[in-house]
């Protein structure tokens, strides 16, 4: 038999078998034992421009979080209760989480901190508690007038304020309970308290999606996926104790969670990064990677663009970071230079807030801007690819990647939700790709986002990557707007290279020569129908591209005719 035909014979199925022996033991058991071991070594550093330096060491995070569960029962939480943690990147964050997990809660974390927001999103999952930080709001308002809106929100939610703990320097309302009192061990309640017997396979953790669906859904993860999902990152990267790593991503966040504290032992540095960069942001964390001695990190795109485009000699102020991570976003070509001055071994990972565990390119592989980039799933991950009928494709065949795995959410909290796991254990992405039989994994893009003009598939992928190659092409993105002859029509967004001169006529002429409509079957191949030089693209808050939000500016624009669109 050829290698044609055997590769048609052969299923598009590949497992990545779990070698190590697994870590079965909760998240608080796991800060314990690297308290035992490395007391005085850091467990997370936070460092923010104009704000003080926090410190947590694992000795300190253990007895401050145990506190703080011992005053969460004596309040009156319940095992199992879901406990609202609206706190930004900071040592009370880390207390916060260990604290309601080690008192048997399940921390419900967000990515918004707003105080108008908080108690009706906290209603939403059935919150016992809420921990709510307002220093960032006490700035723009009285304290008074903000506890008076606290208050209102819980009339009108039904929620009882004395179940508000706020974390804030010197609260000057008594309303609600303060967070710095929980965490005070006094003579009459120290030894007062027995905190519940944790399962490792138990529930701990509800995480909300980045909302690239339109709403965000929450996820259930156990102390066990946590600990051994992370664990195989770790071990894949070469991650390990006396790392220093960095991330800017939310702690309550599958970008920023500090899951590496709790598997493998290592200091995480969190770096608040500024929403405007700014050369003063860009000295700040050029300033503190190399204070802190980090040796690893996951470094957004975006970032890698900051650095590249406000300090060309960032990287003599830092050290090369041995270990990299890089995903969340497409890597434009300019963000090649910057990453390969920044990182000894980068790392290319594709993942989901889903799954605590990641597909990465091979450590140490030359990562190229022109090449397709493959991923391999890390330890105990299976991954398959089925057509729209759910069958399993031929290796090398394009469809929807489903993955299996021990370290996957099990379920969507929520009556009314769809179901995460299909009847067999397997979940499916909405990511388009391909496999090899070796397991290489090819990401298309997403399922949703196809592109179906007349009877031709489009996808957004095919479409943006030539059009990368302009010089004066920044970021490009292909949506679908509705059309009437065809269904669908292909719409280009561009963000102009900054100073550049770029127009719509320029751009179309480019693509014109890229994709030779002519010489397509229907006369137009990958041709799009649309331009639209945009002055900014619209953002999730994990800086992903909002391409809802986006198909609909296009969408609205096409409407008006206004704007500068053009049309084929």
């Amino acid at each position: 038999m050829s290698a044609k035909e055997l590769q048609k014979n052969t299923p598009s199925y590949f497992s990545n078998p779990h070698k190590t022996p697994y870590v079965y033991r909760t998240i608080p058991d796991a800060v314990q034992n690297w308290a035992d071991l490395r007391p005085n070594t850091a467990a997370v550093v936070v460092r923010d421009l104009g704000k003080p330096r926090q410190l947590l060491t694992f000795q300190q995070l253990a007895r401050d979080a145990r506190v703080f569960a011992e005053s969460l029962v004596r309040v009156g939480l319940r095992p199992g209760e879901n406990v609202a943690l609206y706190v930004r990147n900071s040592a009370e964050w880390m207390v916060g989480f260990c604290g309601v997990v080690m008192a048997g809660g399940v921390a419900v974390t967000a990515m918004s901190y707003h105080p108008g927001t908080c108690v009706r999103a906290a209603t939403e999952v059935n919150c016992r508690f809420i921990i709510l930080d307002i220093r960032e709001a006490q700035r723009l308002q009285d304290p008074h007038l903000l506890d008076d809106d606290i208050q209102a929100q819980c009339n009108t939610h039904n929620f009882d304020t004395k179940a508000i703990i706020l974390v804030q320097n010197s609260p000057k309302s008594r309303r609600f309970m303060g967070f710095s009192d929980l965490v005070k061990r006094t003579d009459d309640t120290a030894g007062q308290v027995t905190l519940p017997l944790l399962d490792p396979d138990g529930i701990c953790l509800m995480f909300p999606t980045s909302g690239t669906t339109g709403k965000s859904k929450y996820m259930l993860h156990s102390h066990f996926a946590i600990i051994n999902g992370s664990k195989a990152v770790a071990d894949r990267v070469g991650l390990s104790p006396g790392d220093v790593f960095f991330t800017d991503r939310a702690m309550g966040y599958s970008g920023g969670f500090p899951s590496y504290v709790f598997s493998v032992g290592i200091t995480m540095l969190f770096v608040q990064t500024m929403p405007i960069p700014s050369t003063e942001s860009v000295e700040f964390l050029m300033s503190a990677l190399k204070e802190e001695q980090a040796t690893s990190g996951f470094f957004p795109p975006y970032l890698l663009f900051d650095l590249a485009r406000l300090d060309s000699r960032s990287d003599e102020k830092c050290s090369k970071l041995r270990k990299v991570m890089l995903g969340g976003q497409v890597l434009q070509r300019q963000m090649f230079e910057t990453l390969h001055r920044f990182a000894e071994k980068p790392v290319c990972i594709y993942g989901m807030s889903e799954l605590f565990g990641y597909f990465t390119t091979k450590p140490g592989e030359n990562i190229l801007p022109k090449e397709e980039l493959t991923y391999l799933p890390c330890e105990g991950i299976q991954v398959k690819i089925v057509d729209d009928s759910d069958n399993v494709v031929h290796v090398g065949t394009e469809g929807e990647i489903c993955i299996r795995s021990f370290s996957l959410s099990r379920e969507y909290f929520g009556k009314d939700i769809s179901p995460l796991l299909d009847s067999k254990g397997w979940y499916h992405t909405g990511d388009m790709g391909r496999l090899t039989k070796c397991g290489h994994l090819t990401i298309s893009g997403r399922r949703k986002e196809i592109i179906k003009r007349g009877t031709f598939i489009v996808y957004p992928a095919a479409v943006e990557n030539p059009l990368r190659d302009h010089p004066d092409v920044e970021e490009v993105y292909a949506v679908g707007v509705p059309d009437v002859r065809l269904l669908e029509e292909v719409c280009v967004c561009i963000l102009p290279k900054q100073g550049s001169e770029l127009t719509v006529e320029c751009i179309r002429c480019f693509a014109e020569q890229v994709f030779q409509p002519a010489l397509s079957p229907d006369k137009r191949g990958l041709m799009p129908g649309y331009f639209f030089i945009m002055d900014d693209i619209p953002r999730l808050i994990t800086a992903k591209v909002n391409r809802r939000e986006l198909k609909q500016r296009c969408v609205e624009l096409l409407k008006s005719r206004s704007g500068r669109e053009h049309v084929a």
